[in-house]
């Protein structure tokens, strides 16, 4: 299963960026001399945010499948003999709270594995969201008969990863 740090990795390649120190800085640049140069330039933004958005689809499943081994280990507390032994020496009030405390422990692992995961998601997000700023701006130099243009968008700090965090 690809971590958090495979998928950074994978967007970096994307995006044709290094990705240094677990973080990664897109510049989004285009220029053009002509209207049909700027429509394929809206044609080339367009598809980058499609490839962004099947990488995002990567990593909501392998975060579903991270979530399915969690539930299942998450159902399987206190179901066992070893809690059923619990019950009897401890009372049941006593054995359910430990069930529940075992429960909640499971959750927030999960939710620390997940983490990295989320953030890339975030950061997909905000690219797709820099990349139809970048399309809005071309258009709109197109609608004003403006040629022999060029844009420059550095997006700092939205991809900063800190994938080692509970991902091994």
């Amino acid at each position: 299963m690809p971590t958090a740090q495979d998928y950074l990795l994978k967007l970096g390649d994307l995006m044709g960026q290094p990705v240094n120190d677990n973080a990664l800085q897109v510049t989004i640049s285009g220029d053009w001399k002509t209207a049909e140069a700027a429509r394929q330039l809206i044609k080339e933004y367009g598809l980058k945010q499609k490839e962004l958005r099947l990488l995002k689809r990567e990593v909501h499943m392998t975060m579903e499948e991270i979530s399915k081994a969690y539930v299942s280990q998450r159902i399987a507390v206190g179901k066992t003999v070893g809690w059923g032994a619990a019950r009897g020496l401890f009372g049941r009030n006593r054995a359910g709270m430990f069930s529940m405390a075992k429960r909640n422990g499971i959750t927030m692992e999960k939710d620390a594995v997940l983490k990295p995961y989320r953030e890339l998601i975030m950061s997909i997000d905000n690219l797709v969201l820099a990349f139809d700023r970048q399309k809005a701006k071309v258009e709109a130099a197109l609608l004003d008969n403006h040629t022999d243009k060029s844009l420059k968008e550095t997006l700092q700090g939205l991809f900063s990863q800190t994938c080692g965090a509970g991902v091994g």
